[in-house]
């Protein structure tokens, strides 16, 4: 990924005229379908958890300009049987659209849907979902299942990499890493 930013006008005009740079945030759409690994790495770009309730309940969600986009990632949900709602709220350098999920069933769901058989996620949000994941397999006797979280369960290897105890693949935390088992 590369990011520029211009402030001269003569280059600002040719890179205009080579493409659609003005607003690309307002039209942004996804042209394949979406998978569980695609809205992942949504998340782990544009979406975020929040706690609530005095850190007792978490909500899922994703920010964006592109009305067109979070509909789509919407439907996908819908898809999936998780309730989602889309909002636009106005801030002082304009409004963003939020598609979030409230209801703990749902956000569930969205978390086992993105983790399940994950190789490569942003390991701060992760975390942040599967410490919350466990808190409420202790806090509720319903979340205590005899059957294995579909998530995978970090451990730290020799190398102090998080890896999958169950699959022995890799917990990606970034590009440093990829690029350091890539070099290995």
């Amino acid at each position: 990924m590369f990011t520029s930013t211009v402030r001269h006008d003569e280059i600002a005009n040719w890179l205009e005229q080579q493409g659609n740079f003005h607003n690309k945030s307002y039209e942004c759409d996804i042209y394949i379908p979406l998978t569980q690994h695609i809205l992942r790495g949504i998340f782990d770009g544009d979406g975020y958890w929040h706690t609530t309730n005095n850190r007792n309940t978490i909500q899922w969600g994703i920010c964006g300009k592109s009305l067109i986009f979070l509909n789509k990632i919407k439907a996908y949900l819908t898809e999936n049987n998780i309730e989602s709602h889309l909002y636009k709220r106005d801030n002082p350098k304009g409004y963003l659209y939020y598609l979030e999920i409230t209801k703990t069933v749902d956000v569930i769901r969205v978390a086992n849907l993105m983790y399940k058989e994950a190789h490569i996620s942003l390991i701060q949000k992760y975390e942040k979902w599967h410490l919350f994941e466990e808190t409420l397999r202790e806090k509720f006797p319903k979340f205590k299942e005899g059957a294995a979280s579909p998530n995978p369960e970090p451990s730290l290897n020799k190398l102090n990499k998080l890896y999958n105890t169950k699959n022995g693949r890799f917990i990606m935390e970034g590009a440093e890493t990829i690029m350091e088992l890539l070099n290995t």
